[in-house]
């Protein structure tokens, strides 16, 4: 009898133990976020405003703690408009490729980097944050952008599926926080969703943008009117 009680009482001491380490994991990860999923860093970025918009154009801002390592560099194409609040915008608007790099992630404080070349457009070494579950995340960058000789301060989101060769329904939204006057870039407040309309984003070997002769399509940025 005392042989079979002390069976009992290692196995539920096990699963007792197991039952407690993933608490506090789950604790670890729910500490890194806030109630709505996103850290404190991207909410005191981000006015509620801002991320109540960007959902309401339809832009999938997926959240959590613990997110997949994402690191690489992928091209967007076709990158087309998915919804908007420009007047001058339309339907099937199309932009410049996106290409960019995800690199440095750092899953303790959900911190990554970012490089990315849109247009005439670029920036590097962009301070970023990460959440999301698994192999679904969002990125949300803090962007000084160049175009030509204009600079401009925007908010830059990427989200999507990772894949071992890419990136599925990537989604990326961007709102202008500061144009600084310039006639080039879209209004302070204005922003787009904009996705890969092909539904797949490749892994690629470069940054580098490799432009193709599509209409217009090389000389329009995200960020441009």
């Amino acid at each position: 009898m005392k042989s079979k009680l002390f069976i009992f009482m290692f196995v539920f001491g096990i699963f007792f133990a197991a039952c407690e380490e993933d608490e506090k994991s789950d604790s670890n990860d729910d500490k890194k976020v806030e109630e709505n999923g996103l850290t404190e860093e991207i909410n005191n970025f981000l006015p509620d405003s801002i991320i109540t918009e960007m959902e309401d154009l339809g832009m999938i801002l997926n959240t959590g703690g613990s997110p997949s390592d994402v690191t690489g560099t992928y091209e967007v194409t076709p990158f087309i408009l998915d919804s908007s609040n420009i007047s001058s915008d339309y339907s099937g608007m199309a932009f410049a490729d996106l290409r960019f790099k995800l690199y440095d992630q750092n899953n303790e404080d959900l911190t990554i980097k970012v490089d990315y070349v849109n247009g005439p457009e670029e920036g590097s070494g962009l301070g970023s944050f990460i959440v999301g579950e698994g192999n679904e995340f969002t990125v949300v960058s803090e962007v000084t952008t160049v175009a030509y000789s204009d600079t401009a301060v925007a908010a830059m989101v990427f989200s999507g599926e990772l894949q071992d060769d890419g990136i599925n329904e990537f989604y990326y939204a961007n709102f202008m926080i500061e144009n600084n006057g310039s006639s080039y870039f879209i209004k302070n407040g204005q922003g787009r969703v904009i996705y890969d309309s092909d539904g797949f984003s490749d892994k690629v070997s470069s940054l580098k943008s490799i432009e193709k002769d599509i209409s217009n399509k090389s000389l329009k940025s995200a960020t441009g009117k």
